[in-house]
C-alpha cells in the first residue's frame, strides 16, 4: 500500500510535473485517485487508484486535494500518482451586469445573502458562483426564483469545479475596542 502523507505539487500549475504526467501517461505509468470533492476534503482515508494500487492517505488537517495534485512519483521507472476530480451536479450562478460598478456590488450583496441565508456552500470563478447541488434541485430553483434577483442567470450541470468547502468555518470571538 501506498502511504501519502503530502501533496508534492501540482502537474496542472507545475510545468516540470506537468511535463512528468505527461511522459507517465505516455508510458501507461500514470495512476490516478478519483476523488469526490467531499473525499477531496477529508485528510485520512484508504483507496484505490484506477489501476488496483492500494493507497492509505494520511495528510495534514485542513489539506485539500485539487484536480491535478501530484501525491506520488518513482523518477526511476517514471510512475506517478495523480488526483482527478470527478463531476458532480452543480448550480452555477452567473452574474450579468451592465458594468455598473453599483449595480455588481447590489447583485453580489443580495447574491451572497440568498446563497448565505441558505447555508449553501460555494465557489466563486470570475463571474460565476458555483454550488453543489445538496438539496432537491427544484427547492434550489425555487429559493433562487423567490428573491427575484435582477442580475444572474442560473443553470444545473455536471462539472469538476474542485473542491467546494462543506464545512462551516469556525467562527471566531472579536472584541468592539472603543474609539478614542
Amino acid at each position: 500500500m501506498l502511504v501519502i502523507d503530502h501533496v508534492l505539487g501540482n502537474a496542472q500549475a507545475d510545468t516540470e510535473l506537468r511535463a512528468f504526467s505527461e511522459r507517465a501517461e505516455a508510458a501507461g505509468r500514470l495512476e490516478t485517485l478519483r476523488l469526490t470533492p467531499l473525499d477531496a476534503q477529508k485528510g485520512r482515508f484508504r483507496t484505490t487508484t484506477d489501476q488496483g494500487t492500494p493507497v492509505g492517505l494520511s495528510l495534514g488537517r485542513g489539506t485539500v486535494l485539487r484536480d491535478g495534485d501530484v501525491l506520488w512519483l518513482e523518477p526511476a521507472t517514471e510512475r506517478m500518482l495523480v488526483v482527478r476530480m470527478a463531476p458532480e451536479e452543480v448550480l452555477v450562478v452567473s452574474v450579468k451586469h451592465r458594468g455598473d460598478p453599483a449595480d455588481l456590488f447590489r447583485i453580489g450583496l443580495q447574491l451572497g445573502h440568498v446563497l448565505g441565508n441558505q447555508h449553501w456552500p460555494v465557489k466563486v470563478e470570475g463571474t460565476a458562483v458555483y454550488v453543489p447541488v445538496t438539496v432537491d434541485k427544484h427547492v434550489m430553483a425555487s429559493v433562487l426564483k423567490t428573491y427575484r434577483l435582477q442580475g444572474i442567470e442560473y443553470r444545473f450541470e455536471q462539472a469538476s469545479v474542485g473542491a467546494i468547502p462543506r464545512t462551516v468555518p469556525e467562527h471566531r470571538h472579536h472584541a468592539h475596542v472603543p474609539a478614542d
